[in-house]
């Protein structure tokens, strides 16, 4: 049985998806900072995601630029994995702390047993590379059961809540 659990209000990790244009961007870091310092978020409590596909594009100044983010002590997921340009040579060098499954395995996970061994396989692949896993868009009780049996370390999904509007978000970090 999975170890899969409910999260503890002081577990609660706010998740920013970022592009590998803004990670560029000169000022990036700065932008992190002033976020910390305003709304008196601990850095331990933040969570940059990015693709996979950041390897592709100036893999070295992305790679410096993460370092940096992890410095702060933020944590990094690569986000979507598997649906891009999925290099084990990429993810090992690359400073994660997180896999995170796109929703659409997730989906069909249930449907054969193929599948359901697929996403164990991410799994274990994340677990390899000491990595924490997490998978997206789990809806139904029967994922998050599978998940469990498979060893999944965190889920995200519908099943514990629904996106908030800005304002109900911004209260809860802010």
């Amino acid at each position: 049985m999975g170890k899969l659990i409910r999260a503890r209000e002081a577990d609660i990790v706010l998740s920013m998806n970022v592009s590998v244009r803004h990670l560029m961007k000169n000022d990036f870091i700065d932008e992190l900072r002033e976020i910390i310092a305003s709304c008196s978020v601990p850095a331990r409590n933040l969570e940059i995601e990015i693709t996979e596909s950041i390897m592709i594009d100036s893999a070295e100044k992305a790679l410096d630029r993460i370092r940096q983010v992890k410095a702060m002590g933020i944590k990094v997921a690569i986000d979507d994995f598997g649906t891009g340009y999925s290099s084990l040579s990429y993810l090992n060098k690359f400073p994660a702390d997180m896999l995170k499954i796109d929703k659409s395995f997730i989906d069909v996970m249930n449907t054969s047993e193929s599948s359901k061994q697929y996403v164990a396989t991410i799994i274990s692949i994340g677990h390899i590379l000491n990595l924490k896993v997490i998978s997206e868009g789990v809806e139904t009780e029967d994922q998050l059961e599978t998940l469990k049996n498979v060893g999944c370390d965190y889920i995200q999904g519908f099943i514990w809540g629904r996106p908030l509007p800005p304002e109900e978000a911004a209260r809860l970090v802010c």
